[in-house]
């Protein structure tokens, strides 16, 4: 999951180049951020159970990132 949700970042910024049209750009960059939402919401779920089996200093350090 981890390297699914870093590809996504890397290709991110160059979905704006695929599509002749503007709204084609729009879309593809549109598809590929409905993709990385859910990717996103998982990670930062993973990370928050993890940090709470750790004392509260830490799940604050997570929290303010």
């Amino acid at each position: 999951m981890f390297f699914l949700a870093g590809c996504i970042v890397l290709i991110l910024p160059f979905t704006a180049k695929f599509g002749s049209s503007a709204t084609e750009k729009f879309w593809v960059t549109f598809l590929v951020m409905f993709v990385y939402g859910p990717i996103n919401g998982i990670m930062q779920g993973s990370v928050f159970g993890l940090a709470s089996i750790l004392p509260f200093e830490y799940v604050g350090g997570v929290m303010l990132g």
